[in-house]
């Protein structure tokens, strides 16, 4: 089998995670449960990089290159399978909490609210001109003025007109504003999503590069026609009619 050396990804190892996410220590937000299972994951992913490594770089003198190339091929594609599942349920508890998060978000800005008078607004936003308009809701984020950003939450840019500036910008600002720490918590869970995927996304390439696949190619065709030979040999075996012994007298 080639020898390949891949050296391990440098995200695989929770330390820098730690260092990225809790620049502040344990109790940075957002809860350190969520980002514990970031954590988890990551030296889990490091485990089984670890474990792909010692199995690629094995040389059992009794088996091909091409054994040897199939065994890893099957290591690695029953480890990408517990790697995915770790890192899906990391991803799911920070997707979750991100969930809370925007919400409480939302909340504390005031955009969650109901007003009476909502369409009322979207239908004077709609009547101004493009300046008027960017000038109004620019105004209402400085002013803190939750009527008129809860009328453009969720709301179609055709029910409000043309913005400079994106309806859904406009309304993150205004949360950043109304509701910072809230909005640091989703700002923090965004950057340990990212994170997760980058690290997955070294360890997926990096465990890849291990393979030997044109050894593997070389190893499934032997084993295709090693199978296909047995069973010609066995074929012919049973057409072979036993041999009469003589009689004897």
């Amino acid at each position: 089998m080639t020898r390949i050396t891949v050296t391990r990804p440098p995200l695989l190892n929770s330390r820098i995670a730690r260092d990225n996410l809790l620049p502040n220590g344990i109790d940075s937000q957002p809860e350190r449960s969520e980002l514990d299972s970031v954590f988890s994951a990551i030296d889990k992913l490091r485990d089984i990089w670890d474990g792909l490594s010692a199995v690629r770089s094995a040389n059992n003198p009794l088996k091909t290159p091409q054994a040897q190339a199939l065994e890893y091929k099957v290591a690695f594609e029953k480890a990408a399978k517990v790697a995915t599942g770790e890192v899906r349920r990391a991803a799911d508890a920070l997707m979750s909490a991100r969930e809370k998060a925007q919400h409480d978000a939302l909340g504390r800005a005031g955009l969650k609210a109901t007003f009476t008078n909502k369409a009322a607004l979207q239908g004077v936003l709609r009547t101004m001109s493009k300046a008027k308009r960017d000038e109004t809701l620019m105004t209402a984020i400085a002013s803190g003025d939750h009527e008129v950003m809860a009328a453009i939450h969720d709301a179609h840019p055709l029910l409000i007109g043309d913005t400079t500036v994106p309806l859904a910008t406009l309304i993150q600002q205004f949360v950043e504003q109304q509701a910072p720490d809230e909005a640091a918590k989703v700002s923090k869970i965004n950057a340990a999503l990212e994170h997760l995927e980058l690290t997955y996304q070294q360890f997926s390439r990096s465990a890849d590069k291990l393979r030997d696949k044109q050894a593997e190619v070389d190893g499934e065709a032997g084993s295709r026609a090693a199978k296909e030979a047995e069973a010609k040999l066995g074929l012919a075996l049973q057409d072979t009619a036993p041999l009469a012994l003589e009689p004897t007298t």
